[in-house]
């Protein structure tokens, strides 16, 4: 095994139709995400280029930095390679409040800067060893131009997603969260009324029966 190969580590590997999505460490500093086009049904939607497009709007924030994005021609078909920058951090696996006050503060910094992550998952968040909480991971992530309705709408499901699936509907951790949240992203008297009605239909559609916005107006 030559240099170049030993300094590289495979991190996650998946297929998405005939899409080969691969996740590797470089020489402990860098990520890179390789996206190669099999022949047959593909997944041609542009995650580097919106992965891309998401840091450099948040740089300055916890965040990776990007290096960019290229792309080039393998025997498989062709493959796109975006690179960032590696934070090394402990992963979230269980919600505490400190994690769910930064989280609200964090994705209300994202929000300002009109990116919606898209995928506010546990894994995605990591405590640095200074103790600050950061997000790793925008490969679904979309940026907005400026905040129409379309967007509100992107940001009422990311809320809804990370209220049932990261903080497990707990109503205490909700509370928490929006408390920061609305703290660092204040939304007029419409965007908060689309962001709401948003979220109440993705969490209808996640929980059918549960009370969904009962849970943005508490947290007010």
């Amino acid at each position: 095994m030559n240099t170049n190969e030993s300094n590289r580590r495979l991190l996650h590997r998946r297929w998405v139709y005939r899409t080969l999505r691969e996740v590797w460490l470089v020489d402990g500093q860098t990520v890179e995400k390789h996206f190669t086009h099999h022949p047959g049904r593909r997944d041609w939607r542009p995650l580097w280029k919106r992965e891309h497009e998401a840091l450099i709007r948040l740089e300055g924030l916890p965040v990776p930095r990007s290096l960019g994005w290229h792309h080039t021609i393998t025997p498989e078909g062709p493959c796109f390679i975006l690179r960032k920058s590696y934070l090394p951090g402990d992963p979230l696996h269980q919600v505490t409040m400190k994690d769910a006050e930064d989280m609200g503060a964090l994705l209300a910094r994202f929000h300002q800067r009109l990116v919606v992550n898209n995928d506010p998952a546990l894994g995605n968040f990591v405590r640095a060893q200074d103790g600050t909480l950061a997000c790793v991971d925008f490969g679904r992530s979309r940026t907005f131009r400026w905040p129409s309705g379309y967007y509100l709408f992107y940001v009422g499901k990311e809320l809804s997603r990370l209220y049932r699936t990261s903080f497990q509907c707990r109503p205490d951790l909700w509370a928490s969260f929006s408390a920061h949240y609305h703290a660092h992203n204040r939304l007029s008297v419409l965007g908060n009324a689309l962001v709401r009605a948003s979220f109440a239909y993705w969490n209808w559609r996640g929980l059918r029966h549960h009370p969904a916005n009962t849970a943005w107006e508490q947290a007010r």
